[in-house]
């Protein structure tokens, strides 16, 4: 016989359902705790610390992006990073990633200048516009 046979259903019924509903009231109250904001500021604050400039953008695989990046780390060693969905980020992740992107903009501008992150991805984005438009 199996263990299954010996475990009343009743409990196991009953366990089945807290879990559940353990899970549903975590995801509903887990995404509203205010900890990415302070922990993606928090790890900013590390990054910067140790010399790391980076932003975090949601890329894709358009040629201008990848121009975009290398340039920004060869020219001004600031690390553009894409945007990831981890399972320990995942409910934080928009808080986490503008707090983290709003200190090292802060850091990257007054190191480098303002608005010089946007400024170079505008205008690649702009010349392969151009170059696209041309063929």
């Amino acid at each position: 016989m199996s263990y299954l046979s010996f475990v009343p259903r009743r409990p196991l019924a009953i366990a089945l359902l807290a879990v559940i509903g353990l899970g549903l009231l975590s995801a509903l109250i887990v995404p509203r705790l205010p900890i990415g904001g302070p922990l993606g500021a928090w790890m900013a604050e590390r990054d910067v610390a140790r010399g790391t400039y980076a932003y975090k953008a949601p890329l894709s695989s358009v040629a201008w992006e990848r121009e975009w990046k290398r340039t920004m780390h060869c020219e001004y060693g600031i690390q553009i990073k894409d945007k990831e969905l981890s399972c320990f980020k995942a409910a934080f992740a928009d808080s986490y990633d503008q707090a983290y992107n709003r200190v090292q903009l802060t850091a990257i501008e007054s190191r480098f200048g303002s608005n010089v992150v946007f400024t170079i991805r505008d205008r690649l984005r702009q010349a392969w516009s151009n170059k696209t438009a041309k063929s």
